[in-house]
């Protein structure tokens, strides 16, 4: 089997180019509680074949999220629950795992790691780039079970793309697992935001006037 279910956990912030807020979080409970005002959809991979296949486009609830790889994607079930499937790249394992998304994305959430038929697969970092352009790195080395690599972001701008990738060194192949969540703020979340962001504007400007 190309994959086993040893994964990386709990992601750490390496570097951000990016002055979005956002917040992380490794739990389910705690994400769906964030957006349980929002507007979420779930893409779930339990429908696509298993082994290498083209680049795909899959919509739910008014998102779109694009995946792409250098040599297509791949598919797999999970050994441990035959319902479940990985999407991961149908290439090399330093091929990146990229997800694009439709304008309208401001959280994502799934079960995101590096994975192989190796005790020790290594490194996994996933790279988010928002609407300004700016960049939020994230990596952990450590290894796991596959229902402790839940990873999800909310952010108050924006996501146009998460891309999963390894260490090339390494044997483990960037993977999402079962399905990922996206979801876009209400109207009214909009607004919140949109104080929130003023009320930092006006803050700032007050510091400096000081």
């Amino acid at each position: 089997m190309k994959k086993a279910i040893l994964a990386s956990l709990a992601a750490v912030v390496l570097s951000t180019s990016s002055h979005a807020g956002f917040t992380m979080y490794t739990d389910t409970n705690s994400f769906y509680a964030a957006i349980s005002l929002w507007n979420p959809g779930t893409i779930s991979f339990n429908s696509i074949s298993n082994g290498v296949f083209p680049n795909a486009s899959y919509s739910t609830n008014g998102y779109t999220m694009n995946a792409s790889s250098a040599g297509g994607l791949y598919g797999e079930t999970y050994s441990v629950d035959p319902t479940i499937r990985f999407l991961s790249v149908g290439g090399a394992a330093s091929d990146d795992l990229i997800m694009t998304f439709s304008t309208n994305v401001y959280a994502v959430g799934g079960w995101f790691f590096s994975g192989e038929s190796n005790l020790n697969p290594g490194s996994f970092t996933a790279t988010i780039v928002d609407a300004g352009g700016g960049t939020t790195i994230f990596t952990n080395n450590t290894t796991t079970v596959y229902n402790d690599t839940f990873l999800g972001w909310v952010y108050d701008t924006n996501i146009t793309s998460l891309t999963l990738s390894t260490d090339p060194d390494n044997l483990g192949f960037p993977t999402a697992g079962g399905s990922v969540t996206l979801a876009v703020p209400e109207p009214s979340t909009y607004a919140l935001l949109g104080l929130s962001a003023a009320g930092l504007a006006g803050y700032v400007i007050r510091r400096r006037r000081r």
